[in-house]
């Protein structure tokens, strides 16, 4: 039960991770693109 637990919690940081990480990139495009424009 707590090693099931400490799967999930290990994944939805790896998620939130990921989340911010492409969050970043796309602003990162966003902000590129309009500086070209």
């Amino acid at each position: 039960m707590h090693e099931s637990f400490n799967l999930v919690n290990i994944h939805f940081s790896y998620l939130t991770i990921l989340n911010s990480l492409s969050a970043a990139m796309w602003l990162n495009l966003v902000q590129i693109i309009t500086f070209k424009n």
